[in-house]
């Protein structure tokens, strides 16, 4: 399609996806979004003008940040992507540019190799993102961004110049500016051989979401009562720590804690209240004690009473029901699952982006929720089952409520090399006397485990299925999963179990069977 822009004076809006243009000579003065992802062109012309321009996206492709850009003067401009550019060496003087730069993204620039000082004194930058510039040595040293929110700095492989040595050879992967930023509510950072923060990261009272990947240990600045008062959101994926601190103590208001590829860690310390979310795949050396305690920690904090039975008995449950840990990875990992770690992190940092916009902290959700190697589901699950489906019954009094999920997935990954899948949905289904409702229907990472147990409890969205109507409901759950290419992975549900007062004793196979049982006894007994 051509299309003349010289006749579009009043153009306002401009949205490109993968257009060609191999000569474009005129934009409207009036633009005010500009956003051409695949823009085929490597400069930008020299006689637009483009005073009113507030966002400015030019995702992948061709384009260099040359002289001609450099003699720009976008004084109005607010937000600012480059995502993907990979002929983007140098990040000129932004302060000359655009001095009003609120969001600016470099993410995945695969060549950026310096960002100009001037960018560390930027006075309205809210949002910077450096996720996935590998090659990227020089950055500002001094950072004076009084109303920087997000900072982004995972995959940065090859800093030189941001580093600082302390006490001989551990290198800090911020400098101390660090603590300037009071107004940091959210830092994501990752890259190998750091092994600490500065002290002045305890300065940083507002911040709320912190990711961490590929560190030795967990850092000793993070090791102090109260150091990060509202932190609600931690990641501290694929370290080699073996053990981790009182985190109840120091992060006070914790809700959300992700400690996957932790392969050496053995111990999960008591959590704070605020928790409801823990992820804790591939950490194949928790010990049986640690992983029983944060499953009663969870049911404590629900209010699951542990000594609920079926009157079935064992008889309700299989003989699979004390099946371990699918022990075969623990002390090894390929080369090639830490590729497939190394693409699923690049995930969670897209995926940390979309949560950013969503409402935060965790307390506007009713749902707890928790991930562990293995498939073992705890006895106090008094209905267990092979496979996606399991059955009971209820009388619903309204009176007791204890109701949670648990269950057990299979990933095995198919081909040799897959491309990036970031998750699968896991719905459940309720079949109520017999009428479908859907209980739930949840997203779950997708990594590299053999196996995890999925532990899920939401009572206003659970049981309000149940209590439509009083009396005695036969309950049938279905299990399924969707959303994934089944040609590189195979995601299968090996077993699952319910927490529920049930009145299993009412169904009428229940009756037989327990009639059964008293025939095969004397009088006496």
């Amino acid at each position: 399609m051509q299309l003349d822009f010289e006749k579009m004076k009043n153009l306002i809006y401009l949205k490109i996806r993968n257009g060609i243009s191999e000569d474009l000579e005129f934009l409207s003065h009036e633009l005010r979004l500009f956003e051409w992802y695949g823009f085929s062109l490597t400069s930008f012309p020299s006689n637009f003008f483009l005073q009113n321009l507030v966002a400015l996206r030019m995702q992948g492709r061709h384009i260099q940040l040359d002289e001609h850009f450099e003699r720009y003067r976008f004084k109005s401009l607010k937000y600012m992507s480059f995502r993907e550019c990979k002929n983007i060496r140098i990040l000129p003087d932004l302060s000359v540019i655009a001095p009003n730069i609120k969001e600016l993204d470099m993410s995945r620039c695969e060549n950026l190799v310096e960002v100009h000082q001037s960018v560390g004194l930027l006075e309205k930058l809210e949002l910077w993102n450096l996720n996935g510039c590998k090659n990227l040595k020089i950055i500002p040293r001094s950072l004076q961004l009084k109303s920087l929110r997000r900072f982004r700095l995972f995959g940065c492989e090859s800093l030189e110049n941001f580093l600082e040595i302390q006490q001989g050879t551990e290198i800090l992967v911020l400098p101390s500016s660090i603590g300037d930023l009071t107004s940091l509510s959210s830092l994501h950072i990752g890259s190998k051989n750091y092994t600490d923060l500065p002290s002045s990261f305890s300065k940083l009272q507002h911040l709320r979401h912190l990711h961490m990947f590929n560190w030795e240990n967990f850092p000793k600045a993070l090791d102090t009562p109260g150091c990060l008062p509202k932190l609600d959101k931690l990641y501290f994926c694929n370290s080699n720590t073996t053990t981790l601190p009182e985190i109840g103590s120091r992060f006070p208001q914790l809700g959300y804690l992700n400690i996957q590829g932790c392969c050496k860690l053995q111990e999960i310390p008591r959590l704070p209240p605020s928790i409801k979310y823990v992820d804790a795949r591939n950490c194949y050396s928790l010990d049986s004690q640690s992983r029983r305690r944060l499953l009663s920690q969870f049911g404590d904090m629900v209010g699951l009473p542990q000594s609920i039975a079926c009157v079935m008995g064992p008889s309700n449950q299989d003989s699979l029901s004390e099946m371990d840990y699918d022990t075969s990875k623990i002390g090894s990992t390929s080369e090639f699952e830490m590729d497939v770690a190394s693409e699923f992190e690049m995930d969670v940092a897209s995926e940390f982006e979309t949560d950013l916009a969503s409402k935060f902290p965790l307390d506007w959700r009713d749902s707890y929720e928790l991930l562990l190697p293995g498939t073992r589901i705890p006895k106090w699950f008094n209905h267990q089952s092979v496979g996606s489906s399991i059955s009971f019954s209820i009388y619903n009094d309204l009176k007791s409520s204890a109701f949670a999920l648990c269950v057990a997935f299979k990933v095995e990954i198919k081909v040799n090399k897959p491309k990036r899948f970031k998750n699968f949905t896991c719905s459940m289904y309720a079949f109520v006397n017999g009428c479908k409702e859907r209980l739930m229907c949840q997203k779950i990472f997708l990594d590299p485990s053999s196996s995890f147990m999925w532990f899920y409890f939401d009572e206003g969205r659970c049981w309000s299925v149940f209590k439509k109507k009083k009396g005695f409901h036969h309950i049938k759950l279905q299990c399924k999963i969707s959303n994934y290419d089944s040609k590189l992975v195979k995601v299968t549900i090996e077993r699952c179990g319910v927490h529920v007062a049930c009145k299993c004793y009412q169904n009428s196979r229940a009756r037989k069977s327990i009639l059964e049982r008293l025939v095969e006894v004397s009088l006496d007994a």
